[in-house]
């Protein structure tokens, strides 16, 4: 019979009781030997199997790096890591370690910027492939089941849509109060989308009703206040979460919006209108007194009021100041200003020095006034710009122009007839003798000579001239328009080649 390795033998010989529980050493045969080395080799592939997957095991935590709009929080077994001796917040741009789970998780969460969009609460429902232009002006009532509204402070109904927009600032409090920790980025920003919204339409409300129907939708709603009411509802919930903006769209119900927008077109119009006539007026008063012609109409205005009220030492001193501007044809920029009322009493000697020192040439004069006035002027709110004298032009130089060159025209030819006439009255020292003269030495020849030369400057020229038989003569005139037709065409011809 053959040995079998794996019996236990007894051997009670010499040795008595003597056990022995080592295996002999015995050869295998071929089958036993391969298999027992496949056993062998199983063993030593299962261990390194092993050994593997528990390093990968402990290595699956690591976090190689957050994505850039996002933290991450590590759990363990369910509690948010860290505290106020160790970072709770992973951010991006750095490689962190973690326990693989059950044991620990990390939780991404998104902090990039957020909109959640009221286009339905407090807006009126639309059929379907119906347009909202085509919609307005419908009759009937607000149907309050489909149709989304605000009630404003004077009573009134108003639509509106709202957008807010907001982001996860505080990642611990969001998850603590808010969401779940979940791997899901997505369930995280439903569900703060979700508390936005409600706490947005509260809010919403609130606001609205503060204000009247036409400020809500003319002037707009108050976004500012309904943010800080959002970010205060959202702060008592420590939720996590900051309001960063909100727009609104007011506008009034369907029913009567048509109205409304002719009456805005209207107000819209009105301030077009008003703004060109504003234009008009400031390029008119450009054309007419050029760059002084804001200090020259505060003047007249002021002339005005005095006038009214029958200030004559002030009506006395605005025209003397108005009569320097249009002689000068210049005028201080500060002048008829609220800013210099105290002053101005003194400033326009000083304007006047300085006009005359300039007039004259005299550099030190001229230098003492300006510093003078420089030094006055310091004492107003008054900007560099404000303080220079500027040229009168436009339409009123023009005229002033015009006026001055008539003036000493019709001046020059008085005192020509004047000369002409009575020479000594004139001039002591002339010797020539007058018309008055003439009449004095000889009435008859003076008068006779008068008459010829009347004649003479009447008939001269191109007449007509008729001579009559002595007596009562009836005639019976037809003008030659052959005549007429040649002396015009002589005219015309004349003037053109002047």
């Amino acid at each position: 019979m053959a040995f079998n390795p794996f019996e236990h033998h007894h051997d009670h010989g010499e040795h008595g009781h003597e056990h022995s529980h080592e295996l002999p050493t015995v050869e295998l045969d071929p089958a036993q030997q391969s298999l027992a080395d496949a056993l062998r080799v199983s063993f030593g592939l299962l261990k390194i199997v092993m050994a593997a997957l528990v390093i990968v095991y402990l290595l699956s935590g690591i976090v190689w790096g957050v994505p850039e709009q996002n933290v991450a929080v590590r759990l363990r077994f369910g509690k948010i890591v860290g505290d106020s001796q160790g970072p709770q917040i992973l951010k991006p741009g750095q490689v962190y370690f973690a326990f693989p789970y059950p044991i620990e998780q990390v939780v991404m969460v998104p902090t990039s910027y957020q909109t959640v969009s009221l286009n339905q609460a407090f807006w009126y429902e639309l059929p379907a492939g119906q347009t909202e232009e085509a919609a307005q002006g419908r009759a009937g009532p607000l149907n309050p089941e489909k149709d989304g509204s605000l009630l404003t402070g004077d009573g009134n109904i108003i639509h509106a849509k709202w957008t807010v927009s907001y982001r996860i600032e505080r990642p611990i409090d969001f998850m603590q109060n808010i969401a779940s920790p979940t791997g899901d980025d997505q369930a995280m920003l439903v569900a703060a989308e979700g508390v936005v919204r409600a706490a947005a339409e509260q809010a919403i409300v609130s606001v609205t009703a503060q204000v009247t129907a036409e400020s809500a939708v003319v002037g707009g709603l108050d976004t500012g206040r309904a943010i800080t009411r959002i970010q205060n509802t959202l702060d008592q919930m420590h939720a996590g979460i900051t309001i960063t903006a909100a727009t609104a769209e007011p506008t009034f119900p369907l029913v009567v919006k048509p109205d409304f927008d002719a009456v805005s077109a209207a107000v819209t119009a009105k301030a077009q209108q008003i703004d060109a006539a504003r234009r008009d007026a400031a390029r008119t008063l450009t054309e007419t007194g050029g760059g002084a012609y804001e200090p020259v109409m505060r003047l007249i205005d002021q002339y005005e009021v005095a006038r009214v009220a029958n200030d004559t030492t002030r009506l006395a001193q605005l025209d003397e100041r108005l009569d320097w501007i249009f002689q000068r044809l210049l005028a201080p920029r500060w002048a008829g200003a609220a800013a210099v009322v105290e002053l101005d009493a003194r400033l326009w000697p000083l304007v006047r020095q300085l006009d005359q020192a300039q007039q004259r040439g005299d550099q030190e004069a001229l230098a003492t006034a300006q510093q003078q006035l420089d030094q006055l002027l310091d004492q107003t709110e008054l900007p560099a710009e404000q303080r220079g004298l500027v040229p009168v032009g436009g339409r009123a130089a023009q005229l002033l122009n015009q006026a001055r060159a008539y003036r000493s025209e019709v001046v020059a030819r008085i005192q020509s007839d004047a000369m002409a006439f009575n020479p000594a009255a004139i001039s002591t020292d002339s010797k020539a003798q007058g018309l008055l003269q003439q009449y004095r030495d000889n009435p008859a020849v003076f008068l006779n000579r008068r008459y010829q030369d009347m004649i003479e400057t009447i008939l001269a020229g191109k007449n007509e001239v008729f001579y009559l038989p002595a007596g009562q003569v009836y005639l019976e005139l037809n003008r030659n328009p052959e005549l007429k037709r040649q002396r015009e065409r002589e005219r015309l011809e004349a003037e053109q080649g002047r």
